[in-house]
């Protein structure tokens, strides 16, 4: 007797995304401040810190320069949506230092 596989249902639409046009939604939709606590955001930021250190410049997720963990990082805790390739760069620079 053969095994039929049934594909499991699409994930449920999230709350956010029901009751919002896609076309409508951007990186700036909903942006905030504290999206995630000040612990979280530091922990995070010392986890990069630290990996960037010990892997010189990269960590499982890829290099630091090419990464935007950071930005998001920023994004969720104080509400600031970088956009700018030279002020991201900059940013990096000094978190990572």
């Amino acid at each position: 007797m053969e095994k039929t596989t049934t594909r499991p249902p699409h994930p449920p639409i999230s709350r956010f995304a029901r009751n919002r046009p896609l076309n409508k939604l951007t990186c700036k939709t909903g942006l905030r401040e504290n999206v995630i606590k000040e612990e979280v955001f530091e922990r995070e930021i010392v986890l990069c810190q630290m990996l960037s250190k010990e892997n010189k410049g990269k960590c499982g997720w890829g290099k630091c320069k090419d990464c935007g963990v950071i930005p998001l990082l920023i994004k969720l805790h104080k509400g600031q949506l970088l956009e700018d390739p030279a002020k991201i760069a900059k940013i990096k620079k000094r978190i990572l230092k």
